[in-house]
């Protein structure tokens, strides 16, 4: 009788002991396959999307500033009246900012910044003719040449964007018919300047801003929807442009209220001897 009722003890014994065995390495498979998967998962995605995004601004700390230029309106408005292609612009960058943390940017117009305000990660939105602190930070060198948008010699109703001396940016669109239907198209330039601010060291300067609004607004849905590529081009630069800064310029096309494609035609350092 003490027999059998060792023979069961054992039995029961071994039945759990190979049940805690199999949870154990049920758990363990599971793990790995969940390790293994991680990089195909939306939430490993977003982190790396936005591990890229700060690589490429490089805003350390919260406290943004996003310079928008307002348009004239009529006298009896109560608030500044935007651009619609400024808006957009204004728009991906919330979400540029958003997807690293950054939720609560302050909005200045050019002449209302104040010294704290120079003193902070800045986003600047549209070119220097309409936006003066862009037409300030485009007069710091890049690789040597001084970038600005200016008014055609020739035809003073057009803006041309000038590299140094002798390079010159001719926008697609002025040469285009003008048509507000919807599926028409249009194609601008554009560009993508980061560098760091002069007024603090640990703090970055970003102007997005195109010759016409649609470039505005196209570089700024190309920083929302490709930052990681833009990282991974600045990256390979030769001269340094991700931890010295980087200016990108840019191709972009609009069709039917869309942004329907953006090409990176040149990325460069902004130091000539880094």
């Amino acid at each position: 009788m003490n027999a059998l009722a060792d023979f069961w003890a054992s039995a029961n014994a071994f039945f759990w002991i190979g049940l805690l065995v199999s949870s154990i390495v049920g758990f363990a498979l599971g793990y790995l396959a969940s390790v293994l998967a991680g990089p195909h998962t939306k939430r490993f995605t977003e982190r790396v999307e936005g591990g890229a995004v700060r690589d490429l601004l490089q805003l350390n700390g919260a406290d943004v500033i996003i310079v928008v230029p307002h348009q004239p309106g009529p006298h009896s408005r109560r608030l500044p009246q935007l651009a619609v292609e400024d808006v957009l612009a204004l728009r991906n960058i919330f979400d540029v900012l958003a997807e690293i943390g950054i939720k609560n940017p302050k909005i200045r117009h050019p002449e209302n910044l104040d010294d704290s305000d120079f003193k902070k990660n800045i986003i600047t939105i549209g070119g220097s003719i309409r936006n003066a602190f862009t037409a300030e930070v485009l007069r710091w060198p890049v690789n040597g040449d001084i970038l600005e948008f200016v008014r055609s010699s020739i035809h003073p109703n057009q803006v041309e964007l000038h590299r140094g001396p002798t390079t010159v940016y001719h926008s697609p669109s002025y040469d285009e018919a003008t048509s507000d239907q919807p599926r028409a198209t249009s194609k601008d330039v554009a560009l993508i300047l980061r560098r760091p601010n002069p007024r603090s060291e640990t703090k970055s300067v970003l102007v997005v801003a195109g010759i016409r609004g649609t470039g505005t607004w196209g570089a700024s849905d190309y920083l929302r929807k490709h930052a990681r590529a833009l990282a991974e081009r600045v990256s390979r630069d030769q001269g340094g442009a991700m931890a010295h800064g980087f200016l990108a310029l840019l191709e972009v096309e609009y069709q039917n209220f869309d942004i329907s494609r953006t090409k990176v035609k040149d990325v460069a350092s902004i130091l000539d001897d880094a």
